[in-house]
């Protein structure tokens, strides 16, 4: 009888072992995200992409990571088709991150987007939160984000005797140009280009749209002496998206 009851509590032993084994392995639960541009198409590999992390909110223990590549999208579904309640302008080709998290339970998951990676100063940072049920299917229906901002860049810079030219370039945070009769009409934006010296504000003017994709130009009086830096401001009207770019003069 001892050895029966000594088996019973081995066998038991080993039925909780392997039950607490499967609890912490728990379901496997897909997620993909996206991040759009706030009036414009998917952020991916055209502008290096965005760096995601995905933690449980209340613990702060990583779920997941990785970077989000791919293409911008279906343009016409994304920029001149009507959006109706329930259908989803995501193609497979989109950029995106598909992440299989495991959950044992409901959980509240916060998802940390940074990039574009390819400017350093236009990269923006977006924060959410939501729930996700174990098992749930969050791939088929996917997380879409959106970000706001704009690219700006700096061109090229001439310097002549008695004159500064500046050409700026400025995109959407997708890396969707900017043209005469596009999508992305030039006439939406407002580019500007301001100089400080020591932090002073010493000159600025605006660019004006050159005919060439995404390229505003202007020829500024050449500016003198230290502390120098060139801030170039990008606005459009329509969305409020903007973007700055900043580079020391003459250093």
């Amino acid at each position: 009888m001892a050895f029966s009851r000594s088996l019973q509590r081995s066998v038991l032993a080993l039925l909780a072992s392997l039950f607490l084994v499967t609890a912490a392995r728990g379901e496997e639960t897909a997620l993909r995200i996206l991040v759009r541009a706030d009036d414009a198409k998917f952020i991916g590999s055209g502008v290096d992409g965005l760096y995601v992390t995905v933690r449980n909110t209340d613990s702060g223990q990583l779920l997941g990571s990785g970077r989000i590549e791919g293409g911008t999208g279906d343009t016409p579904a994304l920029m001149s088709e009507p959006q109706r309640r329930g259908h989803s302008v995501v193609t497979d080709d989109a950029a995106s991150l598909a992440l299989t998290l495991d959950l044992d339970r409901p959980t509240r998951v916060t998802v940390d987007v940074t990039g574009p990676q390819a400017s350093a100063q236009g990269r923006q940072q977006l924060t959410t939160s939501l729930w996700l049920l174990p098992g749930q299917d969050r791939a088929s229906r996917p997380l879409v984000l959106h970000l706001n901002g704009l690219l700006v860049d700096l061109a090229a810079l001439e310097s002549g005797p008695d004159t500064l030219a500046v050409t700026a370039e400025v995109a959407m945070l997708c890396g969707c140009t900017i043209s005469k009769d596009g999508p992305w009409r030039a006439d939406d934006y407002r580019v500007r280009a301001v100089v400080y010296q020591e932090g002073e504000r010493i000159a600025e003017a605006p660019l004006a749209f050159t005919g060439e994709t995404s390229r505003y130009a202007v020829t500024l009086p050449r500016p003198e002496g230290n502390g120098l830096v060139l801030e170039l401001q990008a606005l459009q009207l329509s969305t409020g998206n903007a973007g700055v770019h900043r580079t020391t003069l003459f250093p």
